[in-house]
Formats: structure tokens, sequence, C-alpha cells
């Protein structure tokens, strides 16, 4: 099967097309958000580790 952005989700099932490279994604291809907690506050944002 076919990944045109190669995320390791064939294009057939993938949701996000065109995934950035490096982003980590799901099972639906589409990039995974981290929540990230400190005392002070909240963020969230995609996780780009490689």
């Amino acid at each position: 099967m076919r990944d045109d952005d190669g995320d390791g989700v064939p294009n057939k099932f993938d949701k996000c097309p065109n995934t950035p490279s490096g982003v980590q994604v799901d099972g639906s291809g589409c990039p995974i958000t981290v929540k990230h907690e400190t005392k002070d506050h909240r963020e969230d944002r995609s996780d780009r580790r490689r």
C-alpha cells in the first residue's frame, strides 16, 4: 500500500495526509498531541520528536 507522506499509515487510512517529516502520528496518520502540565500552567503542543 502507498504511504505518500511516509508516516507509516497507508494513504487509504490516512486522515491527515501530508504530515511533515519527523512528526509522530497516531493510527489515523494525524499528529499526536501531548499535554505538558506544570504547577503554573498547561500547554498543548504537537510532539515533534524524531
